[in-house]
């Protein structure tokens, strides 16, 4: 009774997929859509699988949270194309005329908004990998609770609960590498 009450409540708290950018919205369905074929599974298993899905539970926590960061990254890239960026650099770099040596500074100040927004690039880039591959890992959790209900193994709730857990501190770990992005940005020109 209390898992199923703390599982109404994150799903009430939990954010509308819709909400995110479309790359981030469709794995947060796909991830949404793998939670519950895991619960049916658990479900049809009959087995106390209550470890599983608490992880589980907990996991689609942390992949939201990442979520949530990755939008930051995403919505800033978008207002700031680094491709944009580097144009208005060259393009500010190469031109000519008075007030040259008042373009050095903006120069050099776009140089590090461009250097900012390429990592900024990268973590996306690694959220949108590492939750494509949790998606893969979450269809074999599922796999391994449809093998396990097939047999009488008690331990297999144990090591699909670690499995699940090991999971969701991967994603923590890359949801961490997304906040880098914005608190170790190197001082600009001053």
């Amino acid at each position: 009774r209390e898992r199923s009450e703390r599982r109404r409540t994150l799903e009430r708290t939990r954010t509308d997929p819709a909400t995110f950018a479309p790359p981030i919205r469709d794995l947060m369905y796909g991830a949404l859509q793998r939670e519950s074929r895991i619960r049916e599974a658990i479900g049809r298993a009959e087995l106390p699988y209550e470890e599983v899905a608490g992880e589980v539970d907990a996991f689609l926590e942390v992949m939201e949270g990442s979520a949530k960061r990755a939008q930051l990254l995403y919505e800033a890239l978008a207002e700031n194309p680094p491709a944009w960026v580097e144009q208005r650099t060259e393009a500010e770099r190469r031109a000519p005329g008075p007030g040259r040596e008042h373009r050095v500074e903006l120069v050099e100040a776009l140089g590090h908004q461009l250097k900012v927004l390429r990592r900024m690039e990268v973590q996306l880039r690694r959220f949108y990998d590492e939750m494509e591959r949790v998606l893969v890992e979450l269809d074999t959790v599922r796999g391994s609770l449809v093998s396990a209900s097939a047999s009488t193994d008690t331990e297999r709730q144990r090591t699909l609960a670690a499995d699940v857990r090991g999971l969701r501190e991967e994603v923590g770990a890359v949801s961490e590498g997304m906040s880098e992005a914005y608190e170790r940005a190197p001082e600009g020109p001053s």
